[in-house]
């Protein structure tokens, strides 16, 4: 359901390696002995809303400790570092510079995922969405977001099958692997059906680029990406004793008020932790510091190229 974390695959890859194709869906949340041979799909399946049938000629272990031992050093490089060997590829005589290598040989936007809209794209589309809606008659309204709506699902699955291509076909495994798990711990989930059209773009423009880098400057590119923004309500976060909800009490507008979920999605699963020490106080004072942080404006002056913006006006004094 979370962007980075099991989505159905919706399109067929050019490029299909069973073994690695197995270590995306399955190794990657299962402890399995190295010992996967071959797999049969039924001719004719699809990579559609669920797996096809596949029969797999491997064992699979509870005990992930005695797994380990099992598997040769080779083996852990590439099924529990990586995401699995093709069988075009040769013997790992060294595995650490293998896994090493791959920092200077990852490329952060592969292949598959050029031809794809990226956030500036997908955000003028929410915005032209908003704009429309917001120009249109009562009884259009439902059908410019239901119109949106599909071409974000649109823009969903092709990002989806981007994820896939990549996965399979990619020289760095390693650091796709570790593109996955940032994916996941800095998750947004369509379920959400504003986040639906951005999701694709949170993963290339807020994760993929900042996978090697810096923790800071990849919590910042997540947490500031129109998708988190509209997933966690961000965008409507107004302090109270802020600019705008002041003139809001003037001209008796029910004020949208202060939102705590990034606050508290921040602190609870993007650094701290749960239960490492902060307080329901300590929540609120962040969402206060937060609040100005927002989408950009629909606006002819706005930076063409801006995915964020703080609106002092809604910052809370």
């Amino acid at each position: 359901r979370r962007f980075g974390e099991g989505q159905a695959l919706h399109q067929r890859p050019q490029l299909v390696c069973i073994h690695r194709l197995i270590s995306v869906v399955v190794v990657n949340s299962l402890p399995v002995a190295p010992q996967i041979r071959a797999v049969m799909v039924s001719p004719g399946s699809r990579l559609g809303g669920a797996l096809p049938i596949i029969t797999l000629s491997a064992r699979f272990f509870a005990d992930p400790t005695n797994t380990l031992r099992q598997m040769s050093t080779a083996a852990i490089a590439l099924n529990r570092f990586g995401l699995g060997a093709r069988p075009e590829e040769p013997s790992l005589a060294d595995p650490q510079g293998w896994l090493i290598s791959q920092f200077d040989a990852y490329q952060s936007l592969p292949s598959s995922w050029q031809s794809l809209p990226r956030t500036t794209a997908l955000l003028d589309s929410w915005l032209g969405q908003q704009r429309a809606v917001r120009l249109a008659a009562e009884g259009q309204r439902s059908g410019i977001r239901e119109a949106y709506l599909r071409q974000g699902r649109e823009a969903y699955v092709a990002a989806v099958g981007a994820r896939t291509s990549s996965a399979l076909q990619t020289a760095t495994p390693f650091v796709e692997r570790l593109v996955h798990f940032w994916s996941n711990h800095f998750a947004v989930s369509v379920d959400k059906l504003l986040v639906v059209g951005m999701a694709g773009g949170f993963e290339a423009d807020a994760i993929r680029p900042h996978v090697l880098g810096r923790f800071e400057d990849l919590l910042l590119a997540a947490v500031r990406h129109p998708a988190m923004l509209l997933y966690l309500d961000q965008a409507q976060s107004i302090g109270p004793n802020s600019a705008a909800a002041q003139r809001s009490g003037i001209r008796q507008l029910r004020p949208r008020g202060l939102n705590e979920n990034l606050a508290r999605e921040i602190l609870e699963l993007h650094t701290q932790g749960v239960r490492s020490g902060y307080s329901q106080e300590d929540v609120t004072e962040f969402a206060r510091a937060l609040t100005g942080w927002t989408l950009p404006a629909d606006h002819p002056t706005q930076n063409a190229n801006a995915t964020f913006r703080f609106v002092p006006a809604l910052h809370e004094p």
